[in-house]
């Protein structure tokens, strides 16, 4: 049986990654100096913690799972089930964009695209987490030999050091290589990785450190909400320039995994007994490779054509996608649910 409050933070990550897509004409499109711009720009932040909580998320629930490991059976799986439905996602993805006009086929380029995931934004998540699959051995190593708090500290340092890092790193060892893709390698989310499988290898535990220390996790949550979205706003506009806002976002990024858990632990039971909740449960993880292209043609084959504007543009983006979505679920539930009376 599915666990009710992990389900939960499934549902809130998959809806918050296309509220991130959805926003993202508006952001781009909205004079900097409308307030509609500050509405807009600052929930749009504050839910850039979603490829975070997935990765946290995966690592939680692979550890949170007992039994033997077989590190060929454990990685065909990942491949199967995570692999080759990322690359039909791709594959349909890129022949839209070339129906839309944005491409003309390029076997390289898809190639490339599959490797880097930078088709469609939300694919270089699946970039990011194959390298953590293919070191599981390590993590499950660690797990059994190294003390959280020594992995914890361990992997915040080093996730810190080479997120800002890396690319001068690979420059020193190779003159004159100019590394773009830092945010497709695995050490730039080290952190959340190592935090979720201690969380899934105590899961108890980790459920009553968060009861324990709501007020804390609360007060610091409301803090960081904040800090983050304000002086991101001010960065942004130009205001005055924050050379810690990385820091601050990442402060950020824990407390807001944590906030979403602690707020499935309240309200799970009762949010995931809608139909339409179980279905986009099951379906997040297509939901996640498919919304994007969705949202092209939303935007290119129906909105651009009326010349909506950034604003009216989000809401519009919102209602379909959302709509699409509450369809989706829907159907999954009642296949669900026939497949369940036919196989009694």
């Amino acid at each position: 049986m599915r666990n009710r409050e992990i389900s939960f933070v499934n549902v809130v990550l998959c809806l918050l990654v296309m509220w991130i897509h959805i926003c993202s004409v508006a952001v781009t499109g909205l004079p900097k100096e409308n307030i509609s711009f500050f509405g807009v720009y600052v929930p749009w932040r504050l839910s850039a913690f979603v490829v975070q909580g997935f990765i946290f998320l995966s690592a939680l629930k692979y550890f949170r799972k007992e039994g033997a490991f077989s590190y060929g059976s454990f990685l065909w799986g990942r491949i199967r089930k995570i692999g080759v439905p990322y690359v039909i996602a791709v594959i349909i993805s890129y022949l839209g964009l070339i129906d839309l006009g944005y491409y003309t086929f390029d076997a390289g380029f898809l190639g490339e695209s599959l490797l880097l995931g930078n088709m469609i934004a939300p694919f270089y998540f699946i970039i990011i987490i194959f390298q953590f699959y293919i070191l599981m051995p390590l993590w499950r190593k660690m797990t059994e030999k190294v003390d959280f708090w020594v992995a914890a500290l361990a992997s915040v340092m080093l996730m810190r050091l080479f997120h800002g890092g890396l690319p001068a790193m690979i420059g020193m060892i190779s003159p004159g290589t100019e590394f773009i893709y830092n945010d497709r390698v695995f050490t730039s989310y080290l952190a959340y990785w190592v935090l979720g499988c201690y969380a899934g290898k105590y899961y108890d535990r980790f459920l009553e450190g968060i009861r324990k220390n709501q007020g804390v996790l609360l007060t610091g949550f409301v803090i960081f909400v904040l800090a983050d979205g304000l002086l991101s706003y001010a960065n942004n506009r130009g205001f005055f320039r924050v050379s810690f806002l990385e820091d601050v976002h990442t402060l950020y990024v824990f407390c807001a995994i944590l906030f979403v858990f602690w707020l499935g632990k309240k309200i799970a039971d009762r949010v995931m007994a809608w139909k339409v909740v179980q279905g986009i449960d099951r379906m997040s993880f297509y939901l996640y490779l498919y919304h994007g292209i969705f949202l092209y043609y939303v935007q290119d084959a129906f909105l651009n054509r009326f010349g909506v504007g950034p604003a009216k543009g989000l809401l519009l983006r919102a209602v379909c996608c959302y709509g699409m979505t509450a369809v989706v679920g829907l159907l999954a539930w009642y296949w669900k649910k026939r497949k369940g009376k036919q196989n009694p």
